[in-house]
């Protein structure tokens, strides 16, 4: 029977299901359902790494404790407004300087800072699971 507790199988399920002995709504994915925080936190991620890189990649610029306090804090709260995807906010922050060093100048050393985007971001969400009410 299908309803609202048990959807459906689709056909690709139901085939499927036949030779691994599983019921078919354990092969179905859960798919990530968006809201508008969600979105609103990834375009700040996004946002916030690009700068970060930009003020980073200054020629003038040589301070990497700055850069790395500012992915750490910046992560730090993301993570605690969305810990769900603390993973997301995490790479959408961390990832830019990296890229740009690697493309462009062909060094690696910038990619520790995707271990302080990680680091932030899971600190974050672990105040924010702790702090924050969900609604």
């Amino acid at each position: 029977m299908c309803g609202p507790a048990a959807p459906c199988p689709t056909n690709y399920e139901k085939r499927y299901a036949k030779f691994v002995k599983l019921p078919a709504d354990s092969i179905r994915m859960k798919t990530m359902k968006w809201n508008t925080r969600q979105t609103v936190v990834l375009l700040l991620a996004i946002l916030a790494g690009t700068m970060i890189c930009w003020i980073d990649t200054r020629p003038t610029w040589d301070d990497t404790g700055i850069t790395v306090g500012l992915i750490l804090i910046t992560t730090a709260i993301l993570g605690a407004v969305e810990p769900k995807r603390a993973w997301l906010t995490a790479l959408a922050v961390g990832l830019w300087l990296p890229l740009w060093n690697i493309f462009l100048n062909g060094t690696y050393a910038s990619s520790v800072a995707i271990l302080f985007a990680f680091a932030g971001a899971y600190v974050g969400a672990l105040f924010g699971w702790i702090l924050l009410p969900r609604t």
